[in-house]
């Protein structure tokens, strides 16, 4: 079983697994748009956010992107290498790294407040985190993207055609987390 809520310091490898199966099963969902595709990343960060601790995601997270640049074809469409890592989405990977020990600390803040694994946590209150992960990731997208395309174009084609399905993806993962918390109380 992940002990994924423990006090220990360490990254147990089940961590690193489970992430990385996360986030792969997360970049094999995806809809080809150029120049940066639409997958189910950053549904699958907050999961791993809401169940680790911060420095368990940020190695989740980030053992996802390292397999990926070592030619392990991970993320979406089979990519891999440093040119998949470097190119148009580097600043999405970058968010997606941020906003995983991000959302686990809120949340760990609230579990502090509240013991227990989330008890009652409202969904006004994972749906805030998550979202909050979901603007920290378009926004390194779009800093990183301007780069490529200069602020306009990567406002139209790497943050606006995101935003509305990535806050329904935050709702997706507010509600599974949602899920998680009925069944574990039963």
């Amino acid at each position: 079983m992940l002990n994924v809520l423990s006090k220990k310091k360490f990254v147990p490898v089940s961590c690193v697994l489970y992430g990385l199966s996360i986030m792969w099963l997360t970049s094999v969902m995806s809809v080809r748009i150029f120049p940066v595709p639409m997958t189910m990343q950053t549904c699958g960060v907050q999961v791993i956010a809401f169940l680790m601790s911060p420095v368990q995601a940020f190695y989740a997270v980030g053992s996802w992107l390292m397999a990926g640049a070592v030619g392990v074809p991970c993320f979406e469409g089979g990519k891999c290498g440093i040119d998949a890592l470097f190119g148009p989405s580097s600043g999405y990977f970058l968010g997606m790294l941020l906003s995983a020990p991000l959302m686990s600390f809120l949340m760990r803040k609230y579990r502090n407040q509240n013991a227990g694994f989330l008890p009652n946590a409202s969904f006004q209150t994972l749906f805030s985190v998550g979202f909050l992960g979901v603007i920290l990731v378009l926004s390194m997208g779009y800093i990183f993207l301007s780069m490529f395309l200069g602020a306009h174009k990567a406002w139209c084609v790497g943050v606006k055609p995101f935003f509305l399905t990535d806050v329904l993806k935050a709702v997706f993962g507010t509600l599974l987390m949602k899920g998680l918390m009925t069944l574990r109380e039963k």
